[in-house]
This record gives structure tokens, sequence and C-alpha cells, in this order.
């Protein structure tokens, strides 16, 4: 599971309930709305571009979907809510009580581009049905690092491709020494 887990922040713009509170209650002429998240989505995306250019070579999907499926998930909640979700989740299944209110824990979802715990466990090959809710919670640290949020998005969209046999959605898939060459640049660059 930390396989990329070990990264370094790369100091990504951060959403917080200040940010929400903007978008939702000023009028885009006084800084908020609609354009204020839009910013915000840009801005993310800008400052990803890199690791997204890559995990998209590396797992051979078209770096614009990508980018794309970055650019929709970013925003929204901030990241504290879903942490205090996956905590009542956890409560409330305590014990596997029939009185169970809430969705399972494993149904949470984590990262700026939000992947549930369960979708994440399936495609590192784990089985979240039989994690503990220790190794949940490591699962969830891990997908709040945007690298690592990045690759897991990257790798499910692959997985997707792959499961409905779209060979066609993607290039081939690169070495690691090609990534820096200028031809595979060239023709895979996002703005």
């Amino acid at each position: 599971m930390d396989e990329f887990c070990d990264t370094l922040t790369n100091d990504s713009p951060t959403w917080g309930l200040l940010d929400v509170l903007r978008w939702k209650m000023l009028p885009d002429s006084f800084g908020g709305g609609l354009s204020y998240i839009q910013n915000f989505k840009d801005a993310w995306v800008s400052h990803n571009k890199q690791i997204i250019k890559e995990a998209a070579i590396r797992h051979a999907i078209p770096i614009q979907l990508l980018a794309g499926v970055c650019w929709i998930e970013t925003g929204g909640d901030p990241n504290f809510v879903d942490r205090v979700a996956f905590e009542v989740r956890v409560f409330d299944h305590f014990g596997n009580l029939p009185t169970v209110i809430t969705s399972p824990p494993s149904k949470t979802s984590f990262g700026w581009v939000s992947i549930q715990l369960r979708t994440a466990a399936h495609t590192i090959g784990l089985k979240p049905e039989e994690m503990s809710v220790s190794q949940l919670r490591t699962l969830s640290s891990c997908l709040e690092r945007d690298v690592y949020n990045i690759e897991i998005a990257a790798r499910h969209l692959r997985m997707l491709a792959d499961h409905d046999n779209y060979t066609l959605i993607g290039l081939r898939r690169f070495e690691s020494s090609e990534l820096a060459t200028t031809e595979v640049w060239n023709c895979l660059w996002i703005r």
C-alpha cells in the first residue's frame, strides 16, 4: 500500500472551509461564485501538471482524460469533511449492529481527486472487505497526498479501459527512461 505513499508533499493549492463559503456565499462580482472554484481547479491542475502527465503516460491513458478527471473532482468539500465522515461511519459500523444508518467506511472518498477507499483498494489489488479500519485509515492518508492520489486515479482509469477492452484509449506504455524524450512530450502535452 505504501508503494507511492512515501512521496513528500508537493505543496498543492488547498481548499478549505473559507473557500467553500466564498464559493457558495459570495457572488462572482465579489470574487466568489462559480469562477472562484473554477480558478482553484485550474490552479490545482496547473500545479500538478507534471505529475498528471507522467502518471498518464505511465498508464497509457490520454493526459487530457486524467487532467479532466482531476479538474472535475478537485474542490467542493474540504478534505476534513471526508475524515469526519469516515470516522462517523467507522463508529456506526462498529460491531455490525442492525441499526447501522451510514454507508460502510470503505465508501468514503479521500483526496483532491476524490476516490473511494474501496475503489483505491481494488485498484492496488487489495480486498476492501478484508481490510482493517487501521489499513483503511492508512490508505486514506495516502490518498490525501496528491502524487499518490493522481497515481491511483490514473491506474483506475487504465483498469476501466482494460476492463472494457478499450485498447485504443491511450498510447503504448512508456518506459521511465523514455519519459524525458522530446518526441513523447511533443505529442502528449497539456497546456
